[in-house]
Parts: C-alpha cells; structure tokens; sequence
C-alpha cells in the first residue's frame, strides 16, 4: 500500500506532464549536444582537444555530485517554485555561456549549467506527484521517459546541423525558447503553495562533502580507465574518506532512512543496473561493429540507432503495462526482456550482419524501455511525500552512475583487448543483475499490496530541516 500521508491527485494535468519532459528534455540535450562540436569549440577559443573534454566533465560532475544534497534541500522547498528556478538558472546559464570570452570561463559555466540541470533532474518524481494521478502513473512515467531521453539521442545531431549552419555559442542559445515554454507551462499548470528557502549551513557542509565525494570518485575512474592508476587509486581513496565523513552526518541518515523504506532500495539498484546495461552497450557496440566486424561509423551510428529508438517507443507502452497489470509485473517483464536481447547477441558467431544485429539491440531497447517508467512509477507510489525530493534523487543519481559505471567497466575490457563475447559479458552481467534484483522488488512490493493498510491519520517521520525556515 502507498503510504498514508501521499495525497494522491484527482486528475493528471497533462500539460504539466509535458513540461516535466520538455525540462528533462533540456537537461539531457546538453549532456551530448557539445560532444560533436568539441574540435570547433576547441578552434576558436584556442585550445586543445584535452582542455576541451573538460566541457563534458564540468556538465556531468554536479549531475552526480549535487542530487543527493539537492534531494535533501527539496524535500523542504516548494516543488513548483525550485522547479522555475531550476529552469530560469538553467536558460541563463547557457545564455552566458553562449558568450563566453575563453575556455577557462566556459568550464565554469558548464558547472553551474550542470548545476540547474541536476536540479531539474531531482524535481522529475517530486514534481510530478504533484500533477499525476495514481490511475495514470505508469502512463504518465512513460510520457515522461519518451521526452526526457530524446535530448541525449538528439544532441550529436543537432549539435552537428548547428556548428555547420551557424556557430557553436548556439549550443546553448537553442536552451532559451525550450525553457521558456517549459517555463510557461510549469507556471500555468503546476499547483504547490510551497515557497523556496536559503539553505542552512549544516547543509551547505555535508553537501560540499558528498559533492566532494563523488567528483573525486568520477575522476578516479576516469584516470583508472586512463591509464593513470596510481592517481586514479589516490582518487578513489579520497572518495572513500569523504564518503566515510558524510555518513556520520544527520544528512546521510535521512538518505539511508529513506533507502530503508521497501522496495526504494531494490528499485534504485536495478535502475542503476538496467542504466549500467545501456552505457556499457552504447560504450561497447562502436569498438564491436568497427574494429571487428569492420564497418564504417556510419553503418555503426544506424545500426545503434535501433536501440534508442524502440527504447523511447516503448517507454509509453511500459507505463501503460504498469498502470494496467501492474508495476512489479512490467518492470519484471523489461528487466528479463534486456537480459534477452543482450544474450541473443552472442548467437550471432564472429561475423554479424545488420539485420540480425539490429533486431537484437531493439529487444534490449525495449526491455530498457519497458522497465524504466514502471519502476519510477514505484518509486513515485512508495516514497513518502515528503521525501520525494530525496527519493527522487536517489532514483537519479543510481541512473547517472549507471551510465558512467557502464562505459568505466566497458572501456576496462576494451583495453584489455578481449574477444566480442567477452566485451559483452560486461552488459549480460549488468542486465542479468538488474532482472534479479527486480525479482526481489517484485516480491516487497506483492507483499507491501497485500499489507494492511496503515491507521487513519499514522503520518510518516518528517525529514530534519535542511533549510532556513524563513
């Protein structure tokens, strides 16, 4: 059963629903949109290709880095005014970067960027409670996971037409007309009386530590997969230590409190494992289909597209599964859908052909897809209204480090010069792991369904305040 003090909502606000997605959309459009344009970028602010990678790097660090400290300061802030906040410093954000005078000033301002968009992205589950009813919650999801991921997908073409039609400050000029109608829709359709609130300075501390944390754990595997061992090893070790830290905070254990809560835990490990599957792929494939079986980036960029494509296709249909039979049952039913895809690859022998390698990755598209709304759905039904924010970024950042997990572990095979199907056994792994784990969040939630409902009036433990209450 849903906890008793999530008031649910009458009747879904569609429109809000979509402008959910459009932010996502944003959010994730600027995480690949700059990748194509690199070289021209690095041209005209005079640097070199190693100064510029640094562009991707300052966008994803707070993308990981910040959604646990951001969750815990929306648990406490109005949803509707965090969320308009998120867009209007995310628009000036890109604006300014647009005109930025060198490299150096450019990095910054990709980390602030990066900053509102971590924010958007924690806003997803809490905003979205507060415009989707119960009856639509699946479908609603699946919307959602149409639009959001399209930014990643569509961003190297873009960023491509853009850089050749006209010139790369345009990269982040095109965020300002989607945030403005994203802005519009959010403050026409999205009720929450909640206001924002500085945050406190016990907050400000455990954050910078688990940012810490976390910058210091992405560069280390960076510099791991690198080559750099020794830095990468002094790297880990610092996360570790910072980790430890922060664990011994109040902040952490509202987190761990919340990880508590059945089947929250289990929900957030298979997404980061069903995630780690399609990083790992997306990693992989292109050092498959070019240096073995010797086709060219083009025949490669068509037949990876099979995947994303029938994974946003199928994403609205998942959430309707999951409204209709249920979340455990459509969730279970992506999860083992993946873990077919992925194994069928290995049947194809040493030479694959297109079709057959197509089809392939489309089954692990649409286990990918069908698995992803049903199980934000869940979280949306068994997260506490209060610490949705919480919740919320607890289910993002398990996605975010799927996706560097993926490709860290991917990149590890690759140098060690590894046959196809050893390459892929880092995805089989991935995807059988995610289909068990949701066997285990398949049981917790049958058993939670079955459960008694709690006591009229039980309220759930309030959240320690993270911000100044005026």
């Amino acid at each position: 059963m849903p906890p008793p003090n999530f008031t649910p909502v009458d009747r879904t606000r569609w429109l809000a629903v979509i402008a959910i997605g459009l932010s996502i959309y944003m959010a994730t459009l600027d995480m690949t949109i700059v990748a194509t344009a690199l070289p021209t970028i690095g041209h005209s602010l005079d640097s070199s290709a190693t100064g510029t990678q640094w562009l991707l790097v300052a966008y994803n660090l707070p993308m990981i880095g910040l959604m646990i400290p951001l969750g815990r300061w929306v648990d406490v802030v109005g949803k509707r005014s965090s969320l308009l906040l998120a867009i209007v410093g995310f628009a000036v954000a890109s604006t300014a970067c647009g005109f930025a005078p060198n490299l150096g000033v450019l990095i910054a301002l990709r980390v602030v960027q990066g900053t509102f968009a971590a924010l958007i992205a924690v806003l997803v589950l809490a905003a979205a409670a507060l415009v989707i009813a119960p009856k639509d919650r699946g479908k609603a999801m699946g919307l959602i996971g149409v639009i959001g991921p399209l930014g990643s997908v569509s961003g190297p073409v873009f960023g491509s037409l853009i850089v050749s039609q006209l010139s790369w400050p345009w990269l982040f000029f095109v965020n300002v007309p989607i945030s403005a109608i994203a802005f519009g829709l959010v403050a026409a359709t999205v009720r929450d009386t909640g206001k924002l609130r500085a945050p406190a300075p016990a907050w400000l501390g455990a954050a910078a530590i688990v940012a810490g944390a976390f910058t210091l754990l992405l560069l280390g595997i960076d510099s791991l997969t690198s080559g750099s061992a020794v830095a990468g090893v002094v790297m880990l070790a610092g996360a570790v230590v910072l980790g430890v830290v922060w664990s011994r905070t109040s902040d952490a254990a509202n987190v761990t409190g919340v990880l508590r809560l059945p089947p929250l835990l289990s929900l957030d490990t298979s997404l980061l494992l069903v995630t780690m599957t399609g990083g790992s792929m997306f990693f992989l494939m292109p050092y498959i289909l070019e240096q073995h079986m010797g086709r060219t980036a083009g025949e490669v960029g068509s037949i990876m597209f099979a995947m994303p494509l029938t994974m946003g296709v199928v994403s609205f249909i998942g959430g309707q599964l999951a409204d209709k039979f249920g979340d455990w049952r459509a969730g279970l039913l992506g999860a083992c859908l993946a873990v077919v895809g992925v194994a069928l690859l290995f049947t194809q022998g040493e030479q694959w052909n297109t079709a057959g390698t197509m089809w392939r990755l489309a089954i692990v598209g649409a286990g990918m897809g069908l698995f992803v709304a049903p199980n934000q759905s869940a979280t949306m039904k068994f997260a506490p209204r209060e610490r949705m924010g919480t919740a919320s970024s607890l289910a993002g950042l398990a996605r975010n480090l799927g996706f560097t997990f993926g490709p860290a572990c991917g990149a590890v095979v690759v140098g060690a010069g590894r046959s196809v199907n050893a390459l892929l056994v880092v995805p089989l792994v991935a995807s059988a792991g995610a289909a068990l784990v949701t066997v285990v969040t398949a049981v917790q939630i049958r058993r939670l369904n079955r459960a008694p409902a709690a006591p009229a009036g039980a309220v759930a433990p309030q959240p320690e305040p993270v911000g100044n209450p005026e």
